[in-house]
């Protein structure tokens, strides 16, 4: 089937005068209206994408409504769309109960009452709308639950290999690889902890309801910037902070947010030069949003990963020469996406990187 961005809905008539009147009633609600004026036309469209909800005229000429419900409902892909039939106020109930058979949700007499036809259409769209988010979500599990296990399985591997020829010399009295071998273990069993740690992070990002406050930008940057002074003195890091708005938003997501940004540009730091960090802000035109601006002159990506470098495990540089769970990232757009915010990555070898955040200023 054919996925298409604003929820389908089929109108089956075979009178062009009550195609064009049901257009103009249903005008104002955001969905892709689809008219067609045979049965056969029907099943044809429902074979070639998904509607959250048929409207479907009991009587037409050649295949009527109840053959062309029971059509649909021998079809996988249609037997669980939900219809509507159209039917005469004076409809007996023979037709009412074959129409029920035959796969009928809910029957409409005409004339047909605007307001209760909107009012039905809205919570076949709704659970529409929620399905496709938890097909969604259950694709993301899915996915995320194989990367997560193909990263957890390599240090476990490390560490019962290392482990295993550990013991294995110890018997035999061979002990001159022990220390490096153990180190081997001590390292992988680090990266097994901080895989769990990122997981567990990742997992606690929008598990529960957050709790928004206005806060000043600017005062929670220069908490989290406080927490890297060790590394900025040491390494000369040169961070500038632009005076930001204020917005309301949960300071612990937030947090996160920009600490796994700062961090990150830290390690992707270019030691042929000077670490510099800019941190920009500005409220937007319409005023009901503000941008956010993450500039750094590190090590850069190649801007192809711009968007796989958010999701769980993807890496823009490789991970045998610079340490991370690559769930960082992943965390930092699970918070603005509860935030109802956008998140856009830009990066040049070489040259650097820039995160654009997208935030409202207020939450609902």
């Amino acid at each position: 089937m054919i996925p298409l961005d604003r929820p389908g809905v089929l109108v089956v008539d075979d009178k062009q005068a009550n195609l064009l009147a049901m257009k103009t009633l249903l005008a104002d609600l955001d969905i892709d209206l689809v008219l067609v004026n045979s049965g056969l036309a029907a099943v044809e469209k429902t074979i070639e994408r998904e509607f959250a909800c048929v409207l479907l005229d009991v009587q037409m000429p050649e295949i009527d409504g109840l053959e062309t419900a029971a059509m649909m409902r021998l079809n996988e892909a249609t037997k669980t769309t939900p219809i509507i039939f159209i039917t005469a106020m004076d409809a007996d109930k023979k037709i009412m109960f074959e129409g029920y058979e035959a796969g009928a949700v809910d029957f409409l007499y005409k004339p047909i009452e605007p307001v209760l036809l909107k009012n039905k259409l809205k919570v076949f769209l709704e659970i529409f709308r929620q399905r496709g988010e938890l097909e969604r979500s259950n694709d993301a599990l899915n996915s995320f639950a194989h990367m997560a296990a193909h990263d957890l399985k390599a240090p476990i591997r490390q560490i019962s290999s290392y482990a295993g020829i550990v013991r294995r010399d110890f018997s035999s009295g061979k002990h001159e690889d022990i220390y490096l071998m153990l180190s081997s273990i001590s390292d992988a069993a680090k990266r097994m902890n901080d895989l769990v740690v990122g997981l567990l992070s990742f997992a606690e990002v929008g598990a529960t309801p957050p709790e928004y406050y206005t806060i000043n930008l600017t005062e929670l940057l220069e908490d989290v910037m406080a927490n890297f002074a060790t590394e900025i003195e040491e390494l000369g890091i040169e961070i500038s902070l632009a005076e930001l708005p204020s917005i309301q938003c949960s300071t612990v997501h937030l947090c996160q947010v920009f600490h796994n940004l700062i961090s990150n540009a830290i390690k992707y730091r270019d030691a042929k030069r000077r670490l510099v960090i800019k941190i920009t802000g500005k409220i937007n035109r319409e005023g009901r949003s503000c941008t956010i601006v993450v500039d750094d002159n590190g090590i850069g990506f190649d801007n192809k990963l711009a968007q796989d470098i958010f999701k769980p495990f993807k890496r823009a540089v490789g991970r045998s020469k610079y340490e991370g769970s690559g769930i960082g990232l992943a965390t930092v757009s699970k918070a603005i996406e509860v935030h109802k915010g956008t998140i856009t990555a830009f990066g040049i070898p070489e040259a650097g990187s820039v995160f654009t955040i997208t935030l409202p200023l207020t939450q609902k």
